[in-house]
């Protein structure tokens, strides 16, 4: 027992010093999209190449933007700028297509008029609000850190799914500056597992 202790303090401890070594996944919340014409607007779109299981609803929840009341419009733009689509509920895996996201006034985003922008997922998106539902308000207990505190909910150090939720946990808590120093009663967010399961999670990691 004594030594079974033992071992899990030093891979505690080992976790919080590698915290910082930790490599980022390397399109954490950037993604390239393109600004396409329809009726005179300019539409901001996901060139998207589709998937098994994949259905138009389904790529537009993912996405986590558009609002139910808006639905039926981004539909018809989707068929306008999608003309080899002859039947929405027929997309097949290997297909590529342009998911339209928001309408933008002209001149909105850097590089707009080339056609292609470079941008973070979240500031086109409702995203923010979602990773805020799926985190946890927690007070600092001594011994604690960053690392262990995740890795408790996401598994081990290194593994994707650790990697993910420490971008996510920086994102959460920008007050934080250095990751290995957290001090006894600071409040922090921690992100729950269950953002995993989330339909828009995918495209958050997405170096596709």
């Amino acid at each position: 027992m004594r030594v079974n202790f033992i071992v899990g303090m030093l891979a505690v401890i080992f976790g919080c010093l590698i915290m910082t070594a930790a490599p980022a996944p390397g399109a954490f919340f950037q993604k390239e999209f393109v600004v396409c014409q329809d009726q005179g607007n300019d539409v901001l779109c996901d060139p998207y190449v589709v998937r098994k299981d994949d259905y138009v609803t389904r790529l537009f929840q993912q996405r986590g933007e558009i609002a139910y009341r808006d639905f039926p419009m981004f539909l018809e733009i989707f068929k306008r700028l999608n003309p080899s689509v002859k039947n929405i509920d027929l997309i097949y895996p290997g297909q590529r297509v342009l998911v339209p996201l928001k309408i933008i006034a002209p001149n909105t985003l850097k590089g707009q008029a080339t056609g292609t922008v470079t941008i973070p997922l979240i500031t086109i998106t409702n995203i923010p609000q979602q990773l805020q539902r799926n985190s946890l308000n927690y007070v600092v207990q001594p011994g604690d850190c960053v690392s262990a505190l995740i890795a408790q909910k996401f598994g081990r150090y290194s593994t994707q799914p650790y990697k993910e939720a420490v971008e996510i946990f920086k994102y959460l808590n920008p007050q934080i500056k250095d990751l290995n120093r957290i001090h006894v009663g600071q409040a922090i967010n921690i992100p729950v597992a269950t953002v995993r399961e989330e339909a828009w999670y995918p495209e958050v990691f997405d170096e596709a």
